[in-house]
């Protein structure tokens, strides 16, 4: 029994004498407090996760107090309360920056005049949010709220507010303040909020029913009775307005903390549209379609303007501009962002005139819609336009100047232009031609006339049977046609082998001066082959047709004695004297005597002449030898005499397959 006192005496007990804040301070982060019912004169501060029932009846006297509740923390809801205020009370209940997931529901909510004490607002609230840059309150839901008999705002979302859900409210008889010399009062009001759901709300006896700045918004099923302008909104950011009820609406500009932005408002008349729209003119575009002129005449723009609505969503600022091809209009948008409309009367006639459109930016969708002045509905959009220009005035034609069939006076290309064969104008003449046997300079073909030729050409345009050749057809495929003149004193020996050393041909010659003509077996393309002569010969000559009937002498005066297309040039030693190379070539077959050792001069990529550094580096030039290390093959190891190392130790050199080398030394 003592143990059981004792606990008793430990946990305190949430009477009715104590107040809500001393209830909240006792309670564990989490807990639920069911509040029993009763009048509580305080104002109250949550800074923990919690939930606050009121069992039946519970009032929160917050007159002569600034505010009512006062929330700085997550997971919190206030539920069943009536919170009251007076001349001294700004708010009901306050959600600051560092919140989210707050719950408001099913409170009554009245009383509050006293004027926003932090800022120059004259607006009092019944529930009241707002954040900040870089902290935005989230996730709000006020849900079955009646909140009623307040200066200036039923909720307000301040500067600043991340996402919240507004549903299931009803909002009426808050009382007008002065507000930019007029008299005001709104149901919903935000600022900068990311994300507002308006739905199932019932509003009365207002003048605005929500009004949102800078504000994405969905607004659908909400009721209003006696309330002047249901929507009011800055037509920069996404506010889908899905009501099914009468409006009419009126495009305007609104200055707010020292800035211009374009709104729309749907009002609940015709008559209080006019009342608007005569401030600046505009016209005015009711829930059916009909459009007004400020003064509420059916058709709204005059006999030679034309009414053009855009609707546009785009990701960045973007612009949309308009201008006839006579010079006689342009229109510029102002800029536009996020997703809205906008509307003027431009002063020209789609159905006489020819309108070029240019876009700006990056729009995700837009629409042009307009009335003709037959009464009927033109849309435009991104889908649709065909080309960037509009309008019965516009002519259809080739566009292309470099066409046949230009037209200067097309404004809309029609994908009709045809153009000149290529050498040929657009009258088929040739546009060269210097024989003029009609047959284009680009396009003659000359060649050999005479059909005993290897290279007759019975398809040419232009004879010259200087071309004609007759030995390359002379041998079989794969057998080169030779011609060997020589004179021999005593008998001598010429041989024609690869690179390989197979000896292809080998000519034992007689103790004479003779010619020699045959077909030898020999893929000239993709060989390299070599002449040798020995013994008692004076002198020799040595002709071959390559394949495309090329006539090629070689001479014991020649100063080369090699032919073949694979003959590759360059230095073919990686060492000279125990000294690398720097530029040995392992695909070169004939030295050229092009090899370069350490102190040789050497090019640099700019042209200039410089010299091999003792690592074959090109001095001044960036050295690339990391850059490709990775990727080439050691073909073989030497040693300084030339001889190819099995075991490479001591001092050896490495020939790389991008003829590179490199000396190393290993114990």
């Amino acid at each position: 029994m003592k143990i059981i006192l004792k606990i008793i005496l430990i946990i305190p007990l949430l009477t009715f004498s104590q107040t809500i804040q001393e209830q909240i301070n006792l309670a564990e982060e989490g807990s639920i407090l069911n509040i029993e019912d009763g009048t509580y004169n305080e104002t109250i501060y949550i800074n923990k996760s919690i939930t606050l029932n009121c069992n039946n009846n519970c009032l929160i006297d917050a007159s002569n107090f600034v505010g009512g509740i006062t929330i700085e923390a997550t997971d919190v809801t206030i539920n069943g309360f009536e919170i009251i205020g007076n001349n001294e009370t700004t708010y009901g209940i306050v959600i600051t920056p560092v919140c989210s997931n707050i719950n408001i529901t099913n409170n009554e909510i009245h009383g509050m005049s006293l004027p926003n004490q932090g800022n120059s607002s004259p607006l009092s609230y019944g529930i009241l949010t707002y954040g900040e840059m870089t902290s935005l309150p989230q996730n709000l839901n006020f849900s079955n709220n009646y909140i009623h008999d307040i200066s200036g705002s039923g909720i307000s979302l301040g500067s600043f507010t991340g996402s919240a859900v507004i549903s299931g409210n009803t909002i009426e008889n808050i009382n007008p303040v002065q507000l930019l010399n007029e008299n005001f009062n709104v149901g919903v009001q935000a600022q900068f909020c990311q994300s507002l759901s308006l739905n199932n709300n019932s509003f009365s006896n207002l003048i605005i029913g929500a009004n949102l700045i800078f504000t994405n918004a969905t607004i659908e099923n909400n009721s209003y009775s006696d309330v002047v302008c249901f929507l009011s909104h800055s037509t920069t950011a996404s506010v889908n307005f899905q009501e099914e009820i009468e409006w009419w609406s009126v495009n305007g500009n609104v200055e707010y903390e020292g800035q211009n932005f374009d709104v729309i408002s749907y009002f609940n008349s015709l008559e209080n549209a006019i009342l608007a729209a005569s401030i600046n003119g505009s016209d005015i575009i009711s829930y059916d379609g009909t459009i007004y002129d400020s003064n509420g005449n059916q058709g709204g723009c005059e006999d030679n303007e034309t009414l053009l609505t855009l609707n546009f969503n785009t990701n960045e600022a973007s612009s949309f501009n308009v201008s006839s091809l006579s010079g006689s209009f342009l229109y510029n948008s102002p800029v536009l962002e996020g997703e809205g409309s906008i509307q003027d009367c431009f002063l020209t006639n789609l159905e006489s005139e020819c309108l070029f459109i240019e876009i700006e930016g990056n729009f995700n969708s837009w629409s042009l819609n307009w009335i003709g002045l037959n009464g009927n509905t033109q849309i435009l959009n991104q889908d649709n336009l065909d080309s960037n220009y509009i309008g019965e005035g516009c002519s259809e034609g080739c566009t292309d100047s470099l066409a046949c069939n230009f037209n200067p006076d097309s404004d809309i290309d029609d994908d009709s232009c045809i153009y000149a064969e290529l050498y040929y104008d657009c009258d088929g003449n040739c546009l060269s031609d210097l024989d003029g046997d009609g047959v284009c300079d680009e396009l003659e073909i000359e060649g050999c006339d005479d059909q005993d030729a290897c290279n007759y050409n019975p398809n040419l345009t232009e004879i010259n049977n200087d071309l004609c050749e007759y030995l390359s057809c002379i041998c079989e495929s794969g057998y080169v046609f030779f011609s060997l003149s020589y004179s021999s004193n005593g008998t001598s020996y010429l041989d024609i082998s690869n690179y390989s050393g197979t000896i292809l041909h080998d000519f034992v010659l007689d103790d004479d001066e003779e010619t020699i003509e045959g077909c030898f077996q020999a893929d000239i393309e993709n060989d390299c082959f070599f002449i040798s002569a020995e013994e008692n010969l004076i002198s020799w000559n040595f002709m071959y047709v390559s394949q495309i009937g090329e006539q090629i002498e070689l001479t014991n005066n020649s100063i080369n004695n090699y032919f073949g297309d694979q003959c590759i040039n360059g230095c073919i030693y990686a060492i000279i004297n125990q000294t690398i190379t720097c530029n040995y070539d392992s695909n070169a077959i004939i030295d050229d005597g092009s090899c370069a050792v350490p102190g040789d001069n050497c090019v640099l990529s700019d042209g200039t002449i410089s010299t091999y550094n003792d690592f074959c580096e090109c001095e001044g030039e960036i050295s690339n030898i990391l850059d490709y290390e990775d990727n080439k093959n050691i073909i073989k190891a030497i040693d300084l005499l030339g001889r190819e190392k099995k075991k490479n130790k001591g001092f050896y050199i490495e020939i790389y397959n991008d003829g590179s080398v490199n000396k190393k030394f290993k114990i």
